[in-house]
């Protein structure tokens, strides 16, 4: 098994002693740090209480992702469609159509979009004791806040089909040369003997800096394998500006970026700044979540 770890900790070859000891104790400093802010209620860049569990996020990512340019779904690139309700909550939805999606059984969830846990669910809970005793899933969504913290990450969410959501269970991504069909011109690729999914060129690296982040933040255990196959990703598929400015929203109501899609926007010289309006949303948003 193989461990995603701070960058500072690679960059000890050629080192002279007295850097060696500063960097040892910015590292430790630095992961100190992030352990208490993890276990804190943080507020967001707005200056409200930031989301706090899996429900939070749902209601936030119809908001994040209406302020992007011609948002799609993670696997099957089908545009998003944008509601409001009578309670003027904002919604979003999905025309199989409008992509060329062929539904292979569950009409229902094909025709609804679904918060998407890039990291499964299962791979940053099944070790936790709420997990392992009675209830599972719920039991830690209802009383581990750490759990809810991680369920609840929305640099780990994105909108997908519902019938690709449950398709895809917790299977890792993978890449074998598949042949995408399963769903008519959707391209992604779920294979039930493998118990592997592949997602299309478009999603690899959404999905590939999103599982990154996730390990490195809270400490999760990936193999070797995975690890290899996402840093590739990373670098063969850099961020779009939707991607970059994705980052820079769910920084300003979560508290905190994802730094694999930061450096990876700076790198391609992407310089994403919030307007005024986005901000205003955003803080509108999250002062209506917390009445």
């Amino acid at each position: 098994m193989g461990l995603c770890l701070p960058i500072a900790e690679y960059m000890i070859i050629n080192i002279k002693p007295t850097v060696f000891i500063f960097l040892t104790i910015l590292t430790f400093s630095l992961k100190t740090s992030a352990v208490q802010n993890e276990n804190s209620n943080p507020q967001s860049e707005t200056g409200y209480e930031t989301v706090r569990n899996f429900k939070d996020a749902k209601r936030a990512l119809p908001v994040i992702f209406d302020m992007l340019d011609k948002p799609m779904t993670l696997y099957c690139s089908c545009p998003i469609i944008f509601t409001q309700s009578s309670s003027n909550k904002k919604g979003y939805m999905v025309r199989p159509d409008d992509c060329g999606y062929k539904i292979r059984q569950d009409k229902k969830r094909a025709n609804r979009i679904e918060a998407e846990h890039i990291m499964p669910a299962y791979d940053f809970g099944h070790q936790m004791k709420c997990w392992q005793s009675k209830g599972r899933r719920q039991n830690c969504s209802e009383n581990d806040a750490q759990f809810q913290r991680m369920e609840g990450d929305l640099h780990n969410l994105y909108p997908s089909i519902g019938e690709v959501n449950a398709d895809r269970k917790n299977y890792h991504y993978g890449d074998w040369n598949a042949k995408p069909g399963m769903y008519g011109k959707c391209p992604m690729v779920v294979d039930n003997q493998l118990k592997l999914a592949q997602p299309p060129h478009s999603s690899r690296g959404i999905v590939a800096r999103a599982t990154l982040y996730m390990a490195e933040r809270y400490h999760i255990k990936i193999s070797a394998e995975q690890q290899k196959l996402f840093l590739s990703w990373n670098k063969m598929y850099p961020p779009t500006p939707n991607e970059c400015l994705r980052n820079k929203l769910i920084a300003s109501v979560q508290g905190n970026e994802n730094h694999f899609v930061s450096r990876e926007c700076e790198f391609k010289g992407i310089n994403t700044q919030l307007t005024k309006t986005q901000y205003d949303t955003l803080k509108a948003f999250l002062k209506s979540l917390h009445r």
